[in-house]
């Protein structure tokens, strides 16, 4: 007699799944893949130094001893040259907030990113894609009034997005494709990233994530979209919104 297979005993799905979405983005991405440079995200507080990064790669792996040009705004702030690892670091201090962007040239070879630039008093939500803006793990389709609830949210607190799966690169498209705010975006690593971004003076007010993603995380208020132990639990982005919005 045939037994269906209960969820139970498939341990691995939700691994599966994960490691699909990768080897989609990965494919996604590969296809763009040269030689040249990469940009990379980064925050700071007005008037205190911010080390911008980049990083000069030959067709496949890292390559150092190149010369790298870095533009804020369209304005040379200055040239550096990339260590042995290929990463190239330059000092930058920000005179006024706002987001602006990074160009990096390498000969022929430009790249963007963006610095989120903010003061003392301004709050940060730190939003994760994959577990908030995703209507479903692998539908990549908007939730149900994120866009909406993001145009208002931005109104009262700065937006850092962060990305556990599909990269930087692609939220970045997904975020244009879908027409929603775009900001910075860090991939996950942790409370590290919480800890680097605090390390700058900077005021994380709260975290938009998976119950996985906020375990662990003190200090600051958090909120998931499923049932959380030490966090709240909100039914829509509706909800989150008004709450958030409260004086």
């Amino acid at each position: 007699m045939f037994t269906p297979i209960s969820h139970a005993s498939f341990p691995y799905k939700s691994t599966v799944l994960i490691l699909f979405v990768i080897l989609i983005s990965c494919i996604f991405l590969s296809s763009s893949a040269t030689a040249g440079v990469t940009a990379f995200d980064a925050v700071a507080t007005v008037k205190k130094p911010v080390k911008l990064q980049a990083l000069t790669k030959g067709k496949f792996f890292s390559q150092g001893g190149k010369l790298v040009e870095f533009h804020i705004d369209e304005q040379h702030i200055g040239t550096t040259l990339s260590g042995g690892d290929g990463y190239a670091f330059l000092k930058y201090t920000p005179q006024s907030k706002g987001l602006k962007k990074i160009t990096l040239n390498l000969a022929d070879e430009v790249d963007e990113a963006m610095l989120l630039v903010t003061d003392k008093k301004d709050r940060i939500i730190l939003i994760a894609i994959e577990a908030g803006l995703f209507e479903s793990p692998l539908s990549f389709k908007p939730a149900k009034g994120a866009k909406e609830a993001i145009d208002k949210v931005i109104k009262k607190y700065r937006v850092i997005y962060l990305t556990s799966i599909i990269g930087v690169k692609q939220s970045k498209k997904w975020l244009r494709d879908n027409k929603l705010y775009e900001s910075i975006v860090f991939n996950w690593t942790g409370n590290d990233i919480i800890d680097d971004v605090k390390e700058k003076d900077i005021n994380i007010y709260a975290i938009v994530g998976s119950p996985e993603m906020l375990a662990g995380i003190e200090e600051i208020r958090k909120f998931s979209f499923k049932e959380t132990e030490g966090g709240e639990a909100v039914e829509s982005w509706e909800n989150l919104t008004e709450t958030l919005m409260k004086k």
